[in-house]
């Protein structure tokens, strides 16, 4: 039997499309708008094949922005599809006024209301509605914004002073800022209807856009041959597709054996000992949050069979391609995210274009933080809380996501106070030229890959589980490990740093870059 929502979700699509989805449904054990999700995404991979081989800039613009059309309407439907191209189209002229602030607080306010509307009418509802695009238009226009605003900085400034002092973030706004010129208004609704990024993953920004349009992009990466543009290999493509699979079985293995439902049962928490709940909640986080990195892992497939994602290429001596590399815009490195040495791994390398947006249009834009937050966190670490309050804030209302966000920020406080202390795998790897497969380097890649999946993967419970009662009883059967370890790790921190001190290694490394820093400004 299905439910009447699971059929409205698909309702608008063609009968035999329909048909198809509620044969295999009973087979992949998701909701109908998962398994749609799941055949757009194979179709957005097959119509990036079709895109590499489109010649002519207007032609690939329009055939990316029929496509994206096409998505969202599979997607959402005639009404939800009006709505989103409604908030592209009122967007345009805010975008205009080169004023971040404006865009910024005009997206994100209907972003709120849209998710508060989902929020009274269908509450724990884990639907695919179109908060999922609206969320990426939000970002595109906020990027396309500043990036306007930057290229009028330059060309009114004097030189790049006016963007900074940081060399990476001045370089950043040089390559991304958008001349006057370079903008209109077709260009602005085919790079928001971009079939890439119109379901919010692989968010490009609207240069990137231009480049991947007339195929600029590979001369600018290295690519030597005009006649002839880059192609994915065949192991390489090979090796996308089994990277999916290797992560969807990762996912099925936890939602059949590690099941979030069970520990939400008080059967569960009231009968199973601590020590099995100390390592069963980060494990259990730790393996449904997959189904994140399956979804990414097809849509960087996606970039790969189109041609967008080319990232570099080496050459042999003798001028032959040796390799070429596929890794713009990915939004997902497993590996890092899995098994990082401090929240950095996991903030860097987890839903990656959206992590862009929040370092180069969010963080580093911050200009002031409240005095009081400052006292308790610092500079940097204020800038930090401040940004993953912004997360939450995008991501939806419900309140766990706010109190996950700002605990996995003061936990990237605390591991990084740790790390300035205590000796690290980087230490021993790169400052002091050891062997990574020695015993010490070893223990110290699971020690602090322990210190940091454990309390973050037990809070990220509060990401994937919307109720926070539920989640609230579950960590008040575990004694709240995963809050008593963050505060045992913050006080430990201070002590070390109040009595032992910075590591030499640390300070040397901050007197290079401060060497460093003035010799460039002298």
């Amino acid at each position: 039997m299905h439910d009447f929502d699971g059929l409205s979700v698909i309702s608008h699509l063609p009968p035999p499309y329909q048909s198809l989805l509620l044969t295999v449904e009973p087979y992949l054990g998701l909701p109908l708008d998962q398994v749609n999700l799941l055949f757009i995404l194979i179709g957005q991979c097959l119509a990036g094949c079709v895109y590499r081989r489109l010649h002519g800039t207007q032609t690939r613009q329009i055939f990316g922005g029929v496509v994206g059309f096409v998505i969202m309407f599979a997607m959402y439907g005639i009404p939800e599809t009006v709505g989103l191209l409604l908030f592209m189209l009122g967007m345009y002229p805010i975008v205009l006024l080169k004023n971040p602030r404006i865009t910024f607080w005009i997206g994100m306010g209907v972003l709120f209301l849209a998710f508060l509307y989902m929020f009274t009418f269908h509450y724990l509802a884990w639907r695919l509605d179109l908060t999922m695009s609206l969320m990426g238009a939000v970002i595109r226009s906020h990027t396309l914004t500043w990036d306007l605003y930057d290229a009028q900085l330059l060309k009114n400034a004097d030189g790049d002073t006016a963007l900074g002092n940081f060399a990476r973030f001045v370089a950043f706004r040089k390559e991304h800022a958008v001349p006057t010129q370079n903008f209109s208004f077709s260009l602005y609704l085919s790079y928001m209807l971009f079939f890439l990024h119109v379901l919010c993953g692989s968010n490009l920004t609207y240069n990137e856009y231009l480049w991947i349009s007339d195929k600029s992009i590979y001369q600018r990466t290295g690519w030597k041959d005009a006649d002839n543009d880059p192609q994915p290999s065949n192991k390489q493509v090979a090796m996308a597709v089994l990277k999916v699979a290797m992560v969807s079985v990762v996912y099925l293995l936890g939602k059949t054996y590690f099941s979030l439902d069970v520990l939400m049962t008080s059967e569960w928490q009231n009968n199973t000992p601590f020590w099995k709940q100390f390592w069963i909640v980060p494990l259990t986080s730790f393996l449904n949050k997959f189904k994140y990195h399956f979804a990414w892992k097809v849509l960087d497939l996606s970039m790969m069979t189109s041609g967008a994602g080319f990232s570099s290429v080496e050459y042999n001596a003798d001028g032959t391609v040796r390799r070429t590399q596929w890794y713009r815009a990915n939004n997902i490195r497993s590996l890092k995210t899995a098994f990082p040495q401090y929240t950095g791994d996991v903030v860097r390398n987890w839903n990656m274009t959206v992590n862009d947006w929040l370092t180069f249009y969010v963080f580093y834009r911050i200009t002031s933080t409240p005095t009081w937050l400052r006292r308790l966190q610092g500079k940097k670490g204020s800038k930090v809380i401040v940004t993953r309050m912004a997360s939450a804030l995008w991501h939806g209302v419900y309140p766990s996501y706010y109190v996950f966000f700002f605990f996995t920020a003061v936990t990237t406080n605390v591991i990084d106070t740790l790390r300035l202390v205590l000796p690290t795998f980087e230490d021993e790897v790169d400052s002091k030229q050891q062997s990574k497969w020695a015993l010490k380097s070893i223990c110290l890649y699971i020690f602090w890959m322990l210190m940091v999946v454990v309390p973050t993967d037990s809070v990220g419970i509060l990401f994937m589980e919307l109720d926070i009662f539920k989640v609230l009883a579950l960590f008040r059967a575990v004694y709240w490990f995963p809050f008593v370890i963050l505060a045992f790790d913050l006080v430990l921190g201070q002590l070390l740093l109040r009595t032992i001190g910075m590591k030499p290694i640390e300070k040397a490394k901050r007197a290079k870059r401060k060497s460093a820093q003035q010799k460039k400004e002298s």
